[in-house]
């Protein structure tokens, strides 16, 4: 899952992006709305995070213009103190949730996972198809109670095609989802090599077939291997 942060505050983006990365998800930083834009138009994203510190910019004003996006994403407001006024504000220009900045990093966590699911997105806490254990908590993946030793990669490769069962994913949309931005983009091989990886470790405890190739178009979740576990469970 891919998170856009708007911030001038180094401190703040560090922290943001350890406490989320250490549950996969990826975070861009960007320091002003026209850069937040360009990314916005470049590249996808599940949600928005804004610091209501951000020098010059009168945040609620601008949170009210991105409802007029043909599709806007959820948004979550971070404010220095936030008081029931306040809060109120956030929500009326348009935020989904607002937090201090002094947030604990188990708080951090709950609310962007709330806040996908609002969205729609598949990501519960715990994820089971049949004896396929996905524990985002404990960051770890069982099959048949056998854990599957994915590497942090390979592990946000899978949260990505299981958040999105139906879809199929060519190798440069894989990249846009399980890669930060502009800091480690991969090449196609790259991206060829991690699916062999997740397949060969998938097959060592028994799972075949979850990752299907579409050819000339890319790769899937095998989702009737998916129902079928499901039904069994």
């Amino acid at each position: 899952m891919k998170i856009i942060l708007l911030s001038q505050d180094q401190l703040l983006i560090r922290r943001i992006s350890s406490i989320l990365s250490h549950h996969h998800f990826l975070v861009d930083a960007v320091p002003t709305t026209e850069k937040l834009e360009h990314y916005m138009d470049a590249f996808p994203y599940d949600l928005m995070i804004f610091d209501a510190k951000t020098p010059d910019l009168d945040i609620l004003s601008y949170s009210k213009e991105l409802q007029s996006l043909e599709h806007p994403l959820m948004l979550l407001l971070l404010f220095q103190i936030l008081d029931e006024k306040l809060e109120v504000k956030g929500f009326n220009s348009g935020a989904d949730g607002c937090l201090e900045r002094d947030f604990s990093d188990a708080l951090l966590t709950a609310y962007v996972r709330a806040l996908l699911r609002r969205r729609g997105e598949k990501y519960p806490v715990v994820g089971r198809w049949g004896e396929l254990l996905v524990d985002c908590d404990s960051q770890t993946v069982t099959y048949a109670g056998r854990l599957i030793p994915l590497t942090p990669k390979e592990y946000q490769m899978l949260t990505v095609f299981l958040a999105a069962p139906h879809k199929t994913f060519n190798s440069q949309v894989m990249i846009d989802q399980a890669w930060n931005s502009e800091i480690d983009q991969p090449n196609v091989e790259t991206v060829k090599m991690h699916i062999r990886a997740l397949r060969t470790k998938f097959k060592k405890v028994g799972l075949n077939d979850l990752i299907e190739t579409v050819h000339g178009f890319g790769y899937r979740i095998n989702l009737a291997l998916l129902s079928s576990m499901s039904a069994q469970s």
